[in-house]
C-alpha cells in the first residue's frame, strides 16, 4: 500500500482571510424630526423601502433621517433649526434617531454593543443620535450589559470607521438635473470600482494556491524590474550631479554632501490602476 505524502507548510503562512459580511441595516426609528412628532416612527429596512403617503406625512423626514446618520461625521450629518419640529429646539423633544444593524462578528463594533438574538442566532447593534441644538449629534450605543444607552460612548468608535461599515447613501431630488444626477452615480460606481482595486493590492498568493503570485503583484513587479533598470542606466550621470554638488556644499559645510535616492524599489504607490474619466 503506497504512503500518503506528507505535506509541510513554509514557516510565516498565514491561512486565507475569512471574508465576513458587510454588516447590514436593520431599522431606523425616528422622532422629533421636521414633521414627525414626539410619537416614534420605525421602518423596517429591506433591499427595497418604498414609501406612501400624501404630502406633509414625513416621507421626505424619513429619507432625510436616513440620509443624516449615514453620513455621520460630515456636513450632511448635521442638522439646521429647521430640522427641529415647528423650527424650535424644545429640550423636551429633541430629535433623536435611532438605527438597529445587523452584524456578522463582534470585533469591529466591540463586543459590548453586540446583542444576540437567542431564537434566531442574528447579532445586532444599535446606535442613536441625539440633537441637542443645531449642528452635530450626540451618538451613544447601547450597552447590552448594562440593558441602557450609553452616557457617552458608541460601537464602532470615531465616525468615519462606523461609516466603512454603512451602506453610501445617494439621494434622488425631485427636481435635479438628469446631468448632476449622472455625475454623482459615476463617484458611486468609480468608487466601487477603486476599492476593487485596493482589495486587489491587499491578495496574496493564498488566492492563486500558492502557485505564484496574483496578476497585481506580478504587474507590480514588472513595475519594480522597470524602474530600477532606468536608475540604474541613470547611475552614471546622477553620480555625477551628485559629486558636483558635495565638492559645492563641502566648501561651505565641511563634511556634508548631497546623496540622491531614487527609490526604486517603492512601488506600492507608483501604480494608479484604474483612474478612468467615465461616462454614463
Amino acid at each position: 500500500m503506497g504512503k500518503k505524502k506528507a505535506t509541510v507548510e513554509p514557516q510565516g503562512t498565514e491561512p486565507p482571510a475569512v471574508q465576513i459580511p458587510r454588516p447590514r441595516l436593520n431599522k431606523l426609528k425616528v422622532c422629533n424630526f421636521r414633521c414627525i412628532g414626539p410619537q416614534p416612527v420605525e421602518v423596517e429596512l429591506d433591499d427595497i423601502v418604498i414609501l406612501v403617503g400624501p404630502n406633509n406625512t414625513g416621507k421626505t423626514a424619513i429619507l432625510r433621517a436616513y440620509q443624516v446618520v449615514m453620513q455621520h461625521g460630515s456636513a450632511e450629518g448635521e442638522l439646521t433649526k429647521e430640522d427641529f419640529p415647528n423650527g424650535e429646539i424644545d429640550p423636551a423633544n429633541l430629535p433623536t434617531i435611532e438605527l438597529e444593524t445587523v452584524v456578522f462578528e463582534k470585533t469591529a463594533p466591540g463586543e459590548r454593543w453586540v446583542r444576540t438574538d437567542p431564537m434566531t442566532n442574528e447579532m445586532f447593534v444599535r446606535e442613536k443620535w441625539v440633537w441637542s441644538q443645531a449642528g452635530a449629534p450626540k451618538k451613544v450605543g447601547w450597552d447590552v450589559a448594562a440593558n441602557d444607552w450609553h452616557a457617552s460612548e458608541g460601537p464602532w468608535g470615531a465616525p468615519h470607521v462606523a461609516q466603512a461599515y454603512r451602506p453610501e447613501p445617494h439621494y434622488v431630488g425631485a427636481f435635479q438635473k438628469p446631468e448632476d444626477q449622472a455625475k454623482e452615480v459615476v463617484k458611486l460606481l468609480s468608487r466601487a470600482i477603486t476599492e476593487r482595486v485596493k482589495g486587489m493590492s491587499k491578495k496574496t498568493t493564498d488566492e492563486t494556491g500558492g502557485e505564484g503570485p496574483t496578476d497585481y503583484e506580478k504587474l507590480l513587479g514588472a513595475i519594480k524590474d522597470l524602474r530600477l533598470k532606468i536608475a540604474s542606466d541613470a547611475a552614471t550621470a546622477v553620480a555625477d550631479v551628485q559629486e558636483e554638488l558635495t565638492s559645492m556644499i563641502s566648501a561651505v559645510f565641511p563634511g556634508y554632501g548631497v546623496t540622491f535616492d531614487a527609490r526604486p524599489e517603492d512601488v506600492e504607490g507608483a501604480l494608479d490602476l484604474y483612474k478612468p474619466d467615465p461616462v454614463l
